[in-house]
């Protein structure tokens, strides 16, 4: 039995010692999975807005945000999470990547949820996402 094991494991070390030499001078990409990155941004304006052209021209509530991690210009939309509501319409304010605007209809801003979390991530999921605390209704027009 000890003859076997010790058999298996020179062999195991053969095969491992040949395939390094066999690799060498070749070289092989190993891709590691993709981590996942959260960031920490404020909130920097909930406001009402009369007439939005993002809405039709209805009136609707802009969330300003903004982070030290840039929001990526992908080829994905950015979007707004403020617990069960997802809302996609967004715009760079200030023409730099450090600010983002979402535009929600009143009655998306009326069905937010009180308490819940605020992230930005993008669809299709792949840039990580921004943690903006909790949402409070209160913050309109402030």
């Amino acid at each position: 039995m000890k003859l076997q094991r010790r058999a298996r494991l020179v062999s195991l070390a053969g095969l491992i010692a040949s395939m390094g030499a066999a690799g060498a001078g070749c070289s092989r990409t190993v891709s590691a999975p993709a981590q996942e990155l959260t960031t920490v941004g404020s909130i920097v304006t909930v406001r009402s807005v009369a007439a939005s052209p993002a809405l039709g021209g209805a009136a609707g509530v802009e969330v300003a945000l903004t982070s030290a991690r840039a929001f990526p210009a992908v080829n994905a939309l950015a979007a707004l999470v403020v617990g069960d509501l997802v809302v996609r319409r967004s715009r760079y304010p200030d023409g730099t990547l450090t600010a983002i605007a979402f535009m929600l209809s009143r009655e998306e801003f009326d069905r937010s949820a009180e308490g819940a979390s605020v992230t930005v991530r993008y669809d299709p999921d792949s840039q990580g996402h921004w943690d903006f605390g909790t949402w409070r209704k209160a913050l309109l027009d402030r």
